[in-house]
């Protein structure tokens, strides 16, 4: 059945009162803000896959009561069964009709988490990988289960551990991560550069999935934020 904006806008208040908790590691958070993206492009319509949607509703569970918990989680449930049934529900046209209804404080804590989490907008490749810089395009190699070359450019995704190069595990979780970007465009924010100079960032697929969530989610990897 059809879920009312109140209820889509309950959903998003009680995830944006969770984004505003410290406890939550950064894979956490990058998947509550890739829900809330997809929250505002396809409103009561959206979709998420099983192991996004498993993984919220636990966040949920363990950081509200029993009677927001329920009503929040059914709605997620809901979206998972969408994502389940249809591979079509990006082709929706936006639904932006319930945004200003969000409560203005989450609103603010929102924009402040995303501002920090996600940097400024795309501005196209640079002879340099500065912090803050997003470059966007087809990734043209894997070379671990946390790393992607984008236009010559690689980076290590931020928060996760991939097993060692030489176990076999570590070929599995290549390969997964290959098989999530596919012939994607992917866009990745530079973060910052570690003591080799290796660009350390977030990566996100056109949908909005966060990658090193996705790698989590799946098994593949472990978070060490």
């Amino acid at each position: 059945m059809p879920f009312t904006d109140e209820r889509a806008d309950e959903t998003v208040r009680r995830i944006n009162f969770l984004l505003a908790s410290r406890r939550l590691k950064v894979w956490e958070r990058n998947l509550l803000q890739d829900a809330l993206a997809k929250f505002e492009r396809h409103g009561n319509r959206m979709q998420l896959s099983t192991s996004e949607a498993k993984a919220i509703s636990k966040l949920i569970s363990k950081n509200l009561d029993g009677n927001t918990a329920q009503q929040v989680g059914s709605f997620v449930d809901e979206a998972a069964r969408r994502g389940q049934m249809s591979d079509t529900a990006l082709g929706v046209r936006l639904r932006r009709a319930w945004i200003p209804m969000l409560v203005p404080i989450a609103g603010i804590a929102l924009i402040a988490f995303v501002g920090v989490e996600r940097g400024a907008d795309y501005i196209g490749p640079l002879s340099h990988m500065l912090q803050g810089t997003r470059i966007s395009g087809p990734v043209m190699g894997v070379q671990e289960g946390n790393v992607v070359d984008i236009d010559g450019r690689r980076i290590r995704m931020e928060s996760i551990d991939c097993p060692a190069p030489a176990a076999q595990e570590s070929n599995d979780a290549t390969a997964h991560l290959r098989k999530l970007v596919g012939k994607e465009t992917v866009t990745c924010e530079v973060i910052r550069q570690d003591g080799d100079g290796q660009n350390i960032g977030s990566c996100v697929l056109s949908d909005g999935r966060n990658l090193a969530a996705l790698m989590v989610l799946d098994g593949y990897c472990h978070d060490n934020s």
